[in-house]
């Protein structure tokens, strides 16, 4: 009997895939595309989900939307780049020592650091800026 009722899905009004699979849960009844995850409402009778899932009375999942990193903007790079400038500054004060010779190099791996392990969600901190330059003492003295 089931095997008959499986004949009568159709393929998905969303992806066009016939990847319909009826599942019983509870003692209630639902369809759903393997494919996109597209499903049916849960029904008391098998006969009455398919034929939801054939007039294509379904719910389609949203898409997952995944962080796309995007270059910023010029202005807001030298806006960036400004700000762990200052930020590097006041702890060579803090720590009494001058500004380094290659201190456009320590600018550019902070940088680089802070940008790429930011949360997107966030703005960044000087606390970001001191991880960043710990970072790069780090990789100094490995080399």
């Amino acid at each position: 009997m089931e095997d008959r009722l499986a004949i009568n899905v159709m393929a998905c009004k969303n992806c066009g895939e016939r990847k319909g699979l009826i599942q019983a849960e509870y003692n209630v009844y639902h369809v759903r595309c393997m494919n996109c995850g597209a499903e049916t409402k849960r029904y008391m009778t098998q006969i009455l989900a398919i034929q939801k899932w054939n007039l294509g009375e379904v719910s389609v999942p949203r898409p997952k939307e995944t962080p796309s990193i995007q270059p910023l903007p010029i202005e807001q790079e030298q806006s960036d780049r400004k700000f762990i400038d200052l930020t590097l500054c006041q702890m060579y004060e803090q720590l009494g020592t001058d500004v380094p010779g290659n201190h456009g190099d320590v600018v550019d791996f902070v940088y680089d650091d802070v940008i790429n392990t930011r949360d997107l969600a966030e703005d960044y901190t000087d606390e970001d800026v001191r991880i960043g330059f710990r970072r790069f003492i780090e990789s100094v003295s490995e080399e």
